[in-house]
Parts: structure tokens; sequence; C-alpha cells
């Protein structure tokens, strides 16, 4: 072979592996939340990471989730420890990044390990992909680069897209509502099928993206739909009288008793009134179906997407979405189960409502 053949052949294939690299380097974990890091609470792992216990992670792992963990040890003696944890902190606060923490000695009596690395002297960084690890880290004693703010945060961000639709705590949102700014804001359960629907469906694509920031909340908390750990339908009730997802709340806005998963926006901070006071908002799923008795056909009785409702519904304006009145529609028998609209059928028509929205309010122009 000549030798000028050659070195094009061996530049074309550099090249061809170059791309491959790069391409792979862009090949990111998309978390599909963040959390709003909380200055009030104190520098500490233990305030500013979800810590979980082995049942927790389990949860993650078979739900097949993306998320990063933190594996160490808070007894852990060496100032090396209290470095990173330094380090990690502030890559926390700089991302408003959502990561989990978990001790080693929740892997004691041989529990699974799901393939971390699990050590009680050194730490380790997993980033996980549909429940599964795709890279992980363990820190190699108080020489290691990989624990200082600037090789740590080259790491991470090169392998992980952080969300900019954060979680905020009930005390947060309060500040929020107390702010002079528009906001938008996604009310969830942790036990809500149709929140952990959504999430599959609509957000973890959606939030792969940059966005401008919103925000979202757990309801299944203390001062929320808990009290003192125990349902209170009483206090639940109130909170979402006072945000407006009920019809008792805001007239225009308000859909029956109040339901999630919904997403509302809120500006107008001089408001009188919560009604007066959102913006835009939109329900997902949660629409009220019924059987005509005459006719046998199946039909939505009542849905937040209405010919009243659709004239206040402001992103509507500029979308293109084909369906934007779901109530009165008929639904094939087929798409019926246990009397419920099945899911993914009720998505085709609820997925682009919520996604016109999003992109109104929060993604970017």
């Amino acid at each position: 072979m000549k030798k000028g053949l050659f070195l094009t052949i061996s530049l074309s294939l550099l090249a061809l592996l170059s791309a491959c690299q790069n391409n792979d380097s862009l090949a990111k974990v998309n978390l599909t939340f963040g959390k709003l890091y909380d200055s009030s609470k104190l520098e500490t792992i233990e305030g500013h990471l979800e810590t979980l216990t082995h049942s927790g992670l389990a949860s993650l792992v078979n739900s097949k989730k993306e998320f990063v963990l933190l594996v160490y040890d808070k007894n852990n003696a060496c100032t090396c420890w209290e470095d990173f944890e330094k380090t990690i902190l502030s890559f926390v606060k700089r991302e408003n990044a959502l990561m989990y923490a978990i001790s080693p000695s929740e892997f004691d009596g041989g529990h699974e390990t799901f393939g971390l690395t699990i050590s009680k002297s050194e730490e380790t960084i997993a980033i996980f992909e549909d429940g599964k690890i795709k890279e992980q880290r363990v820190t190699k004693g108080s020489e290691d680069e990989f624990m200082t703010p600037a090789v740590f945060s080259s790491w991470m961000s090169e392998r992980v897209h952080f969300s900019d639709m954060l979680y905020v705590s009930k005390t947060q949102l309060e500040g929020l509502f107390a702010g002079d700014i528009q906001f938008t804001v996604g009310f969830l359960r942790a036990s809500c099928s149709d929140c952990s629907y959504v999430e599959t469906s609509v957000l973890s694509s959606f939030n792969s993206k940059d966005n401008n920031v919103s925000y979202v909340i757990d309801c299944d908390v203390d001062g929320i739909r808990f009290k003192n750990g125990q349902y209170d339908e009483e206090q639940w009730n109130f909170f979402k009288e006072a945000s407006g997802l009920s019809s008792s709340g805001s007239e225009d806005f308000g859909y029956g008793q109040g339901y999630v998963p919904s997403f509302y926006t809120y500006a107008g901070y001089n408001a009188a009134t919560i009604d007066e006071r959102i913006a835009d908002a939109v329900v997902y799923l949660n629409d009220k179906i019924e059987k005509n008795p005459e006719t046998g056909e199946y039909y939505v009785a009542d849905s937040f997407f209405t010919e009243e409702r659709e004239i206040v519904l402001g992103f509507l304006g500029n979308t293109k979405v084909e369906t934007t009145v779901l109530k009165g529609m008929k639904i094939p028998a087929e798409d019926i189960e246990n009397g419920n609209w099945k899911k993914d059928a009720a998505a085709k028509y609820h997925n682009p409502l919520l996604e016109a929205y999003l992109t109104a309010y929060v993604g970017k122009k």
C-alpha cells in the first residue's frame, strides 16, 4: 500500500473515532427534576441531598429512574471527606441539583449493591440511567483531584444534564407567592399514579432540554396533605383552595375539588384574590368518564378542558394542538378499563396540551 493512501485512511479513521468519542461525550444522562437549593439549611449533605434507605434505592432502580447517588459514611473522620462534602454542596447549590445519598451500612447483611462499589473509607459517586449504573467514580484518598471543585464540576457536567424544573418545599413555595415575579409550578404527589405517568410520558423528555426555571412540589408532605404524618382532608382542601386548584378557590382555573398532576402559572403580585393571581393553568388527566345508559357509549362527562374554560387558557392562543376541548368527547370501549380512560389513550390528547403549556411558560424562546 502506498504511504499516501495509508496516511489518508489513517487520518479518516482517526476522524471517525474522534467523532464517535464526541458523540459519546454528548450522551448525557438527563435528570427529570432538580431541587431549589435551600440556603436556610445547614451546609451539610443531610440538609441538601435526599437521603435514601436501601429500600428507597431499590425503588428508584426498579422504577428505572435516572439519578445521581453519593455513597458515603457521615462518620468518616478524614479531613478529605470534609473537603469533598464542601465540593459537592457548592456544586449542588450552583446547579440546583437533585442528588441522593446513602450510607454504606445500608448494604450490610448482604443487601443487593446494584453494581455499586461500597466502601466505608472512600466515597462513591454513581450516575444511574434507566435504573442501571452508567458510570461511577470512587475517591482515592486525600490526594485525589476528583474531590476538588473544578475537577468534580467538570466530571459531573460532562455526564449529566441537570433539570431546570426544581422541587421546592412548602416554605419555598410560600416565598415564591410572596415575591413579585411570575412563576410556574407543578403540583404532584409521590403516591399518585397519574403523576408517575406524566413524569415518564411528558416531563422526562421536556426537561431534557435547557428551559427557563420552573418548579414542582410534592403535596404528600406535612403541611399540605399530611399533618403529623397523617392524611388531613381539611388541610389538603384548604391548600388546594388557597392555591386555586379547586373551583372554590378559582372560578376560572379551579377544577372540581382540585387535582394533581396540575401546573399553574402565577403572576399579578398585587392581585386581591388567587383567581386574579393565576395567569394560566393545565390539569393532566383526571377526566370524569361516564357511560350513556341508552347507547352504551363512554364519554368525557367532565374535564378541565371545556368550551367555557377554553377562552381563558392563554397558552391555547398560539398552539397548533388539534383537540383543545375534551368534555363531551366519545371514547371507544377498547380505551376504557375498569370504567376509566386508559392512560395511554387519554395521553394522546393530554400530552400535546401539557407540552404546549410548558412550551409557552417554561420553554426558552
